[in-house]
């Protein structure tokens, strides 16, 4: 997910992207524009990245799901043996993805895996632990909770964020990244070497 700030000025580097919403200061990230020679006049669009930030926003988006009663936090999810509540929290037993061969599947720039294959190859149904009983970062975990959001308005994604959280916000300058070509536009632009495995 990116945020998109237009900036203007003539100096070649900007120290300090503030978010506001609604008129009120949320956030300020440090960053650098760096421009190839001499001084620019106008306006800079910088779009900067929000990686697992992403996930705030998607478990705000199920909390307003939860609000409208279209579903239950302690509902379970599927048939897995944990509930939506456990998803958000990490603490379902699930693992992530990850590992040499999906590392270097992302190196080699490979097809991407689909989510049956993901979930195939990361054995997810072999919970780590029983859930509620422990806690690991699962992607595995907020892909669910992606599908969750579609699921429960019938919407894309993007359109489901901009409907639950970002339109109330007044947020509107926001877009996901679906392919490889998204993420080279970002202000840290590296999506050949951005690794989307654990550390």
């Amino acid at each position: 997910m990116f945020f998109r700030k237009s900036l203007r000025g003539r100096n070649r580097a900007v120290s300090c992207l503030t978010l506001k919403v609604a008129d009120m200061t949320v956030a300020q990230l440090p960053f650098a524009v760096a421009h190839r020679t001499g001084p620019v006049e106008g306006e800079l669009s910088a779009l900067v990245p929000w990686w697992s930030i992403t996930k705030s926003v998607l478990a705000a988006a199920v909390l307003r799901l939860a609000d409208q009663q279209l579903l239950g936090l302690e509902d379970r999810y599927e048939d897995w043996p944990f509930t939506i509540r456990q998803m958000l929290q990490h603490t379902a037993g699930l693992t992530t993805y990850g590992g040499p061969v999906y590392e270097q599947a992302v190196a080699n720039g490979d097809r991407v895996w689909s989510i049956d294959e993901l979930l195939e190859r990361r054995k997810a149904r072999q919970l780590i632990f029983k859930p509620g009983k422990g806690w690991a970062y699962s992607n595995i975990g907020y892909l669910f909770v992606r599908q969750l959001i579609e699921r429960a308005t019938g919407r894309e994604l993007h359109r489901a964020l901009d409907q639950l959280v970002f339109a109330p916000m007044r947020i509107t300058s926001t877009r996901l990244a679906t392919t490889p070509e998204d993420m080279a536009t970002t202000l840290w632009g590296n999506a050949s070497g951005y690794d989307f495995g654990p550390r």
